[in-house]
């Protein structure tokens, strides 16, 4: 099968690992559009990742092409334009999130078929697609690269707490606050000396690194700001929590688990309870403050712990793997284009 690969400049990667063994044409602009002409294929599909000028490519390259779209929906890309804005106000900024819901909503309503990321983003555009197929292929785990994270100096005894997110949402912070701010007393961080090492970037770093100062707890809850590799300090925490209200399949959820380490998350993190299960892989708690009962649970049994950690090692490496998600997306492509 030949795919035509029309996609974000930072977001081909995730779907390349995929599609080992397929004949591939890249679209990054219209002089390959135009291109399209000269290819003959009896199987031939385009496939398209991104909103705005990428989706607008890959109309131009299904009608030159004679070919069929596929639409990869990564997340609820209403939901998350409503976020960016939130965040940015401005005429033109509403005109990006009026541009890119249409885009979005005509792929979902036009596409041959459609290749969701997790059972969540389905379940939250499902209802708006109109397509003859769709299918979940979850981008997998690959292995991290790069250069070492910094250097962690925190005390050796206490659990040790990591979350990495990405702090431009507020959806994504919010569970972050509430946790700081109201659901963990500060008698906590003194009666457990247990250390919160919180990694991100973003329009909201900020809010957080004052709401710990304000509330004092600087000494057990740092933020480290962006970090870009990762892997000391999977190797150097307990337990990693992910605190969310938006995450379609968070990547870092994944790496934690290859780490062998098990995941804390609230019941409303979307995606993420996919990733996690309850008693298995890690702790799920209902919002509020059951989740200083899940730390607590890993402080008072350190083999608890491992065991979590070892099964989400294993589910990454059975359910999540490139091989894994290689497989259903090569059967999905072969029922859409069929």
């Amino acid at each position: 099968m030949h795919v035509i690969l029309v996609s974000g400049p930072n977001r081909a990667h995730k779907l390349l690992v995929l599609l080992d063994g397929f004949e591939i044409t890249h679209v990054r602009g219209l002089g390959d559009v135009r291109r399209l002409r000269g290819l003959a294929r009896q199987r031939s599909v385009v496939v398209v990742d991104s909103l705005g000028r990428v989706a607008l490519l890959g109309f131009l390259s299904c009608l030159v092409s004679w070919s069929p779209l596929v639409f990869r929906v990564r997340g609820s890309f209403f939901q998350e334009e409503r976020e960016m804005l939130r965040a940015r106000k401005g005429v033109l900024r509403w005109a990006q999130y009026l541009a890119n819901t249409a885009i979005g909503a005509i792929c979902l309503r036009v596409a041959r078929g459609v290749l969701y990321n997790s059972q969540y983003a389905e379940d939250m555009l499902g209802s708006h697609d109109r397509v003859a197929h769709r299918a979940i292929v979850h981008n997998p785990y690959t292995a991290l690269t790069g250069k070492d994270g910094p250097a962690v100096e925190a005390p050796a005894e206490g659990l040790h707490i990591l979350t990495a997110t990405n702090m431009n949402a507020r959806s994504k912070m919010e569970t972050l606050h509430e946790a700081i701010s109201d659901w963990i007393p500060k008698s906590f961080w003194a009666d457990t000396a247990a250390t919160w090492l919180i990694c991100g970037g973003g329009l909201h770093e900020a809010r957080l690194r004052g709401l710990v100062a304000d509330l004092g707890l600087e000494d057990s809850i740092r933020v480290l700001g962006q970090v870009d590799y990762l892997p000391a300090l999977y190797e150097w925490c307990d337990v990693f929590a992910h605190l969310t209200y938006l995450d379609t399949f968070p990547n870092t959820v994944m790496e934690a688990m290859m780490s062998a380490k098990p995941v804390v998350t609230n019941t409303r993190s979307c995606g993420t309870r996919e990733q996690v299960l309850h008693g298995v892989t890690g702790l799920v708690f209902e919002e509020g403050p059951a989740v200083v009962d899940a730390f607590e649970a890993y402080r008072a049994d350190p083999e608890m712990g491992r065991q979590h950690g070892q099964a989400g090692l294993a589910r990454v490496e059975e359910m999540f793997s490139v091989a894994a998600q290689a497989r259903r997306l090569r059967d999905a492509l072969d029922v859409m284009c069929g």
